[in-house]
């Protein structure tokens, strides 16, 4: 029985100081290889900031309604800072149980990629997908935090032998011109074909494009334009679709699936759109349809699994929406997908403490206040049980 299944039935956390085997600290696949199978990528926003980060954000994506405060809080878990050097944690005016000050990271620091990447190592976790938003890159304070966060992520990939791709993300932002002016400025500022950490399917760079939704039609106008652009530059595109995308009706929604039909892998979005009575009904009826459909066009498939999901000091939405019930809802969604011959998995996400879908470690002891609730777990579990599912893809495709 696998360590992570065992610890999820164990009443008694005993084996909870095993650890999975030591990655050997080099690229754990070739990033250049000819397709997706056996890698689990994870999500990765890096969108938090904290004052003193040098970036001049304040606490970014912490706070809400331009406070960070008891009361006024934008995440629903608390990180887990305690690998971090002292000088880059940094204070709130939380306080935790003990009544230690709670502190949070930046990721502005690369400290906090190279802790972050580090982890991915050692759970044989493959890579993230970095989100890179259009609404932020259209302002300058906002590339200028962009660009550090590709740096440091770019930089602690490449330190700890993991492979890393961007991905747009259009809400909020479906404006072209934004698309163009930054691609040009990545591709002269970065080497991503040239970088070794950098991902790769068929020989061709990776690159996501999410935010491709029948009821936005800016993104129905939008995509075939940023695809014919990344096409020139020879990018293998991955689209970031809706759920329901394949089986909605009307002119916007098969305009989407001929959009499809030109990409090279798709992702629909899967997180919050069921919990754990619905799971096997939606795996049943939607994701062995999508997977067919895209089988039989030859476009890749990379599902969509998340840990759970919770929306409360942010959107004051059900506090634990959708429980995690100790990693059992996590490793369902998986065990459905293996049942069903996928091979690839993007996990939603490695740090989203917002939406309360981070798989990093978190801090057992989050601040208890009035007007800000904060879920926990134990330990490394999450990163515990995204390693063993990728142990056994690796073990899928090589056998």
């Amino acid at each position: 029985m696998l360590l992570g299944i065992a610890r999820l039935a164990a009443a008694d956390p005993a084996g909870a100081d095993q650890r999975l085997p030591p990655s050997a600290g080099q690229f754990v696949r070739n990033p250049r290889s000819d397709n997706l199978a056996g890698l689990v990528l994870c999500g990765y926003q890096g969108w938090f900031n904290a004052p003193g980060d040098g970036m001049g954000r304040g606490f970014y994506h912490y706070q809400s309604d331009g406070q960070f405060a008891p009361g006024h809080c934008g995440v629903d878990y608390w990180p887990g800072v305690g690998e971090l050097p002292a000088d880059k944690r940094y204070d709130t005016t939380f306080v935790r149980p003990d009544g230690s000050r709670a502190q949070v990271y930046s990721a502005a620091d690369f400290a906090a990629a190279d802790l972050h990447f580090k982890w991915m190592s050692q759970y044989h976790i493959d890579g993230v997908f970095l989100q890179r938003f259009l609404s932020e890159v259209a302002t300058v304070s906002g590339a200028e935090n962009s660009n550090r966060v590709l740096d440091n992520v770019r930089l602690a990939a490449n330190r700890h032998g993991r492979v890393w791709a961007l991905m747009y993300d259009v809400s909020n932002c479906e404006n072209l011109a934004v698309f163009e002016r930054d691609i040009a400025c990545l591709l002269e500022s970065f080497e991503l074909g040239g970088d070794p950490a950098y991902l790769r399917c068929h020989g061709r760079p990776v690159i996501g494009l999410w935010g491709l939704f029948a009821d936005r039609p800016g993104s129905v106008k939008l995509f075939p334009a940023m695809m014919q652009i990344l096409r020139q530059k020879g990018f293998y595109l991955l689209l970031g679709v809706d759920s329901h995308w394949r089986t909605a009706a009307g002119p916007a929604a098969d305009r989407v699936r001929e959009i499809i039909s030109s990409a090279d892998a798709v992702s629909p979005w899967s997180v919050g759109r069921y919990d754990a009575p619905a799971m096997a009904g939606y795996y049943r009826d939607r994701i062995a349809g999508d997977q067919q459909y895209l089988a039989d066009k030859k476009i890749d498939f990379l599902p969509v699994i998340f840990p759970g999901f919770s929306w409360y000091n942010l959107k004051q939405k059900e506090y634990d929406h959708i429980p995690r019930d100790g990693g059992r809802f996590y490793r369902r969604q998986f065990d459905l997908l293996r049942g069903l011959g996928i091979q690839s998995v993007y996990v939603a996400m490695f740090d989203e403490m917002d939406e309360g879908t981070c798989i990093f470690k978190v801090d057992p002891m989050p601040p208890s206040v009035d007007g800000s609730r904060f879920l926990t777990y134990p330990d490394d579990l999450y990163l515990q049980l995204t390693g063993e599912m990728s142990l056994e893809l690796k073990r899928a495709v090589t056998n």
